[in-house]
């Protein structure tokens, strides 16, 4: 990954940083399903009713996406709430930058510079006009880059992110980053390996099928 710091803003999707854009057409898998872009994506996970998703599925743009999505006149899902917003964004972003190895090179030559979009008319995912919007599409990025850039692209594997939060994932990475600096000896006597009994992070990928398993943990395996 790159070194590179500072502030890096985004916006266009037409620009150098486009594949950025959650408008680029970077096909993904998401909860199971094609999507043509990361909007498409997003915005059908808004609604439950799937005559509203075939739609925002079928849209030829991410424009076209959008303004479906948009559209109030279709009722949101009953638990759509603003954390459950921000955690599907996040999940998006991972899925189609640990699918996209185009989008994802873009993204991983940001280095560590904070991402900003720089959106005029949204305070909420951008920055707005005066700069001092909440920017939390630029944080679901980074999030991403993280997960990319500590070496989890096997989490292209759809079934990995069904429920996961950003955190989580970012949180297991370390985790595995850190477990691989031990010296092989110190990690082959590491015999017991379950969340629910002092994982030192207990996130929800193991804890998902956590139990009373014995596991022999080599370097080569994690």
């Amino acid at each position: 990954m790159s070194s590179r710091r500072g502030v890096i803003h985004f916006y266009d999707v037409y620009g150098p940083l486009g594949l950025l854009s959650n408008y680029a057409a970077c096909p993904l898998t998401f909860e199971g399903l094609r999507w043509p872009s990361a909007e498409h994506a997003y915005q059908a996970s808004k609604f439950a009713d799937a005559r509203t998703r075939e739609r925002i599925a079928a849209a030829p743009t991410a424009k076209e996406a959008a303004r479906i999505g948009r559209d109030r006149s279709s009722p949101r899902r009953a638990e759509w709430s603003e954390a459950l917003k921000l955690e599907t964004m996040g999940r998006i972003q991972v899925a189609k930058f640990s699918q996209d190895a185009g989008a994802r090179a873009v993204l991983l030559e940001t280095g560590r510079a904070r991402l900003v979009e720089r959106n005029e008319r949204c305070h909420y995912w951008g920055s707005g006009r005066d700069g001092l919007g909440a920017n939390n599409f630029g944080r679901a990025l980074e999030a991403a880059r993280e997960v990319c850039a500590i070496g989890l692209v096997a989490l292209e594997c759809e079934g990995s992110l069904t429920n996961v939060a950003p955190g989580d994932v970012v949180a297991r990475a370390r985790l595995i980053a850190w477990l691989r600096t031990w010296p092989d000896d110190a990690l082959g006597r590491l015999r017991h390996f379950d969340p629910m009994t002092g994982c030192p992070v207990g996130c929800s990928f193991c804890a998902q099928s956590a139990g009373p398993k014995v596991v022999a943990l080599e370097p080569r395996a994690l």
